[in-house]
């Protein structure tokens, strides 16, 4: 049940008041409010903006605090005299109750499509995966066979102008966003500029480092968590126009490497970053080897 979190709840909310103004809540360690039990964990739903005491995934505490008349350990004590002098009431009860949650949030430069997430992986467990190349191709005979692994570029928000490139979101590290439920513009551009860039960033010792897998030993990077938006999958339309798709849920996602050829992404910041030659061989794409669907999903 949490326990860890509930502990903090009550430490955060108890505080050191003066004895006429002490909050009391109970703890029975059950997700439901009761007259025993006054803290909850469970799921916050971000979309239809609803709390689900015990809902998983857990990102979401409620807490109802008592400031009672009968209570001679957590009474309002002069404070309640007056007030119930003003209401003209001989007793006066406060136990008012509040979810606070931590959201999961978007923060990587690409959408996944749906049939990615499979069936064969289910939250909580994060499954490693024989290292996948997600692919761009929505065209012809590889269509049905590349779907699982189909990706394209994203801003996570409206289609970039000319004063805010995609590269510059990129490489600027903009913050995550709350898109589940949303739609964001997506694209799939050829030419792998935005790859190129993401390569730079996932290879930036300063950037994103606690998300961040490195060997011990050697100090090698070995990954890079992110948390991507997941979308139908339908073909495109042009390969370098923007598309609306609607997302469904999230998925966290652990990329193994990123190889670009041509030009090392990310140089208008002075902080370009290539790949080591050794990982990346002769390869070139966006590598992934673990996930875990669902880290939020849109309730129908």
């Amino acid at each position: 049940m949490q326990p860890a979190a509930r502990a903090a709840a009550i430490d955060h909310v108890s505080g050191h008041h003066q004895p006429s103004a002490l909050i009391e809540i109970r703890n029975s360690n059950i997700n439901r409010l009761t007259t025993e039990n006054d803290l909850t964990v469970g799921f916050w739903n971000i979309s239809t903006r609803t709390y689900t005491p015990g809902g998983t995934p857990v990102n979401a505490v409620q807490v109802r605090t008592r400031r009672t008349a009968e209570s001679d350990s957590a009474g309002l004590g002069t404070l309640g005299s007056i007030l119930s002098k003003i209401s003209g009431s001989q007793k006066l009860n406060y136990t008012p109750d509040a979810v606070a949650a931590i959201p999961a949030l978007a923060d990587a430069n690409f959408s996944v499509c749906v049939d990615a997430c499979g069936t064969e992986c289910t939250y909580p467990n994060i499954c490693t995966i024989p290292e996948r190349k997600l692919s761009l191709d929505s065209s012809g005979q590889k269509m049905d066979s590349s779907t699982k692994s189909r990706y394209a570029y994203t801003s996570l928000s409206y289609p970039p102008g000319d004063t805010m490139s995609l590269s510059n979101l990129i490489c600027m590290g903009m913050p995550p966003k709350e898109v589940c439920g949303k739609e964001i513009y997506t694209i799939r551009d050829r030419d792998d500029n935005a790859l190129r860039d993401m390569e730079s960033v996932m290879y930036n010792p300063n950037m994103n480092k606690a998300n961040k897998d490195y060997d011990r030993t050697t100090g090698a990077l070995q990954g890079w968590w992110v948390i991507a938006p997941v979308t139908d999958c339908p073909p495109a339309t042009q390969e370098n126009s923007h598309e609306r798709h609607r997302v469904t849920k999230y998925a966290l996602i652990r990329i193994s490497r990123i190889c670009a050829t041509g030009t090392t992404g990310c140089s208008q910041n002075n902080t370009a970053f290539d790949a080591p030659a050794a990982q990346c061989r002769e390869d070139n794409g966006l590598y992934i080897d673990a996930f875990r669907a669902s880290v939020v999903e849109v309730q129908p």
